[in-house]
């Protein structure tokens, strides 16, 4: 069984795919990061971990980094 964590690793892996370390990719480097694949991201996330993310968290998740913290502040534990 998948940690959340590892969950979130395989959504940004499948939307997002970069030779970067998936933990440590960001808008900024990622090149297919636009904002279509902004609103794939946000709603597999919604999906995989039953979540409704606010207007301000869909802006805010500008990196891995910062997904595994919002997803902490809906009690996802990970």
């Amino acid at each position: 069984m998948l940690t959340p964590i590892e969950k979130l690793e395989l959504i940004f892996e499948a939307i997002l795919p970069s030779e970067i370390n998936v933990r440590k990719r960001t808008r900024l480097n990622c090149s297919v990061w636009d904002s279509l694949q902004q609103l794939n991201l946000i709603l597999a996330i919604e999906q995989e971990f039953d979540v409704a993310l606010s207007d301000n968290d869909v802006q805010e998740i500008e990196s891995f980094e910062i997904a595994v913290a919002i997803l902490s502040e809906h009690g996802v534990a990970i």
